[in-house]
């Protein structure tokens, strides 16, 4: 089983738990929410693993997290190996009231140090350079442009990767 530290929920307020085929629905609605000012620069399908997320996620080397506060999700994170060398960071959001204060670093962090303990090298994550907040988030964290990966499911999205070998712990 997965865990991810139990301060994190502490710190504000949110119950963190893996997401089961039932929470499709609530999944996908959330994250609809989440992506309203880039919705129509979707392509293809980025949520089609959505459909049998235990079997996708949780059973594959990878996992969906969600952040509930009274039983409604006001956050997701996942990681999804690619290879056995390289993993992916999917369905990064949170909502404005839970995404300051440092919970967005502490949940990355997490996810870093389960890939890395994982044995992942490379991580990567597809995102858009108009989501500021994020994409300063990764660059803290030391994720840089790929050279080998295109983004796939945004227009003019950008895939970002960081080695797993470099400090976990974001540049100040």
């Amino acid at each position: 089983m997965i865990a991810l530290s139990t301060t994190i929920s502490e710190n504000s307020g949110c119950k963190i738990r893996l997401a089961k085929d039932a929470d499709e629905a609530a999944l996908r609605t959330f994250l609809r929410k989440s992506r309203q000012g880039f919705q129509h620069l979707l392509t293809g399908d980025p949520d089609g693993d959505l459909s049998c997320l235990e079997a996708f996620y949780n059973n594959r080397d990878g996992f969906i997290f969600l952040l509930e506060i009274e039983g409604r999700i006001v956050g997701s994170i996942a990681l999804f190996a690619v290879d056995e060398f390289r993993c992916e960071l999917r369905k990064f959001y949170l909502e404005p009231e839970v995404g300051h204060g440092g919970l967005g670093r502490s949940l990355l962090s997490s996810v870093l140090r389960v890939a890395k303990s994982w044995g992942f090298e490379t991580i990567q994550v597809e995102t858009l350079p108009r989501l500021v907040d994020a994409y300063a988030l990764y660059a803290r964290f030391g994720f840089k442009p790929s050279l080998q990966v295109r983004a796939q499911f945004i227009k003019g999205g950008h895939m970002l990767e960081r080695p797993l070998s470099a400090p976990l712990e974001p540049e100040c």
